[in-house]
């Protein structure tokens, strides 16, 4: 199945590339542009692919405008697949045909990257119901091989050397094999659904209500938001003639992700265009949530990080990561520690608390002059620019941020490029303060902290059995890390002494 899928991959690039015109469904010619070309590679590839092609339309940091524009459209028109082949999915699920349940409009509301969505009925009420494409979990099983045995040509070039590339892989297989059993999109959307209603959000914030008797491995059924998608907005309309208030809606959008991470600590991990929508009244709407994010330890520290970098307050921004960084450590390394290898640490620690104060200054201050400059282009002013550089300095001091900090960080790069083409207005600084306008600073972690009991117990909402082999995994991959986490730092370190004598002659002391 790898070969034939390698074999299937080569092919279509070459066609990508060979090819001057596709054939379209009315019969005419396409002629292809280089942008168009990169589009059908990942859409007539599917699977993990199309999804890559998903987040790369985000990147215009990345790629040129015109490719990530053209990307854009895998957000809600991939390929449709044949009405009897998807109601057959439901049959085999259901074991009757789909219109003894339903009655549902012929042609799909919209068609993702492992799904298709259709506008349907169910006892007089509007409701959609999602089918998962056959063969979907097949292919990315054998697509992450591919991309495993890739890895082994990447990792040596360093390219991601921060973020070490095989806990990229295995944190993009969790949440694959996650975004493809529909009972955990199910669960996830309750959870999220029960929090706006903690929060009595649920006049600005709406999500569909899943009816969990009709949850299968591939088959969701949700109540129907009546909106329009942000993807289809950025297609309809020019940013300054938009039905809504642009800055009122971006400004939510980012309001609602940081409380989903630092106060619910449950978050939309996927908020590209085609799973967000602004419905009529101005109200922000999150559909799909096959992929969520979950911090694996506290927040509050990170949290000063990122409001200490939206004030310019620089000694305060940096001491929340060093503290997040020393309680990440401490619960990765857990009680295993020497009283030497302790001081070790922190001896280390402030050594480089010290010198990033320094080193961070002039990231930030060009990041606040130009993410809400609109005479710049927007791979300028997205947020990613500042993000990299910030990952370089702190790869320099070989601190590394773990998997769910990247999701979450990348989830807000997703959101700030989408704010971006909304509106030029868009600021991220601004947009960022409106959270701790509404979330002041010194609340957050008594927040976060009083939600954990109920965030518990809503995760114990009754749901159909799971597959225990996805969560077996999970727990032998941390207690993997977790055996590397003790030998990565001792290397750190001393990487760190060797370059830096002032730090070893600290450490000799010991």
């Amino acid at each position: 199945m790898v070969f034939i899928r390698l074999g299937r991959i080569i092919r279509a690039g070459a066609r990508s590339y060979l090819r001057s015109s596709r054939g379209m469904p009315d019969g005419s010619w396409l002629p292809l542009s280089g942008p168009l070309r990169l589009r059908y590679f990942f859409e007539d590839m599917g699977g993990v692919f199309f999804k890559l092609g998903q987040i790369l339309a985000m990147r215009f940091d990345l790629l040129p405008a015109p490719h990530a524009l053209a990307l854009f459209d895998l957000f809600e028109h991939a390929t449709p697949i044949d009405n009897n082949r998807m109601f057959e999915v439901f049959r085999q699920q259901y074991g009757a045909p789909i219109e003894n349940y339903f009655i549902l409009e012929p042609t799909p509301l919209a068609t993702a990257s492992f799904g298709q969505v259709y506008r349907g009925t169910y006892q007089s009420e509007p409701i959609v119901v999602k089918l998962q494409k056959p063969g979907v979990v097949e292919t990315v099983v054998t697509d992450m091989a591919i991309l495993r045995g890739l890895s082994w040509f990447i990792a040596p070039f360093g390219l991601l050397r921060v973020v070490p590339l095989r806990e990229v892989l295995d944190q993009l297989e969790e949440w694959l094999i996650d975004e493809v059993d529909y009972r955990r999109e199910a669960l996830n959307g309750t959870i999220i659904y029960k929090h706006i209603e903690r929060h009595h959000l649920q006049e600005h914030v709406v999500v569909p209500r899943i009816y969990e008797e009709f949850t299968r491995p591939c088959v969701i059924v949700e109540s129907l938001i009546e909106g329009r998608t942000v993807a289809d907005l950025m297609r309809q309309y020019d940013s300054g003639s938009l039905p809504f208030d642009a800055t009122a809606v971006t400004h939510a959008f980012i309001r609602d992700l940081m409380r989903q991470y630092f106060i619910d600590h449950f978050f939309q991990a996927d908020p590209h265009p085609g799973n967000l929508m602004v419905l009529p009244n101005g109200a922000i709407s999150f559909i799909d949530f096959g992929i969520v994010g979950r911090p694996i330890s506290a927040t509050h520290h990170f949290c000063e990080f990122i409001w200490g970098a939206v004030n310019l307050d620089y000694a305060r921004m940096v001491h929340g990561m060093m503290e997040f960084a020393k309680a990440r450590l401490s619960a990765e390394l857990g009680d295993d520690q020497s009283p030497k290898d302790e001081k070790a640490l922190e001896i280390t620690l402030t050594f480089i608390e010290e010198r990033l104060v320094e080193e961070l200054k002039p990231v930030m201050f060009e990041w606040h002059a130009s993410t809400g400059d609109p005479s710049l282009d927007l791979a300028k002013r997205s947020s990613s620019v500042a993000f990299f550089k910030v990952i370089r300095i702190l790869e320099r001091f070989d601190l590394r941020l773990p998997p769910d900090v990247i999701a979450f960080i990348r989830m807000l790069l997703i959101i700030d490029m989408v704010c971006l083409r909304l509106t030029p207005e868009f600021n991220m600084v601004v947009a960022v303060h409106s959270f701790f306008d509404h979330h002041p600073l010194e609340s957050i972690e008594a927040l976060g902290r009083a939600h954990q009991a109920e965030l518990a117990a809503l995760e114990d909402i009754p749901t159909p059995m799971l597959d225990p082999k996805r969560d077996a995994i999970a727990v032998d991959r941390k207690r993997e890390h977790a055996a590397r986490a003790h030998e990565r730092l001792k290397e750190r370190v001393y990487r760190l002494a060797d370059r830096h004598p002032e730090l070893y002659a600290r450490l000799k002391r010991l």
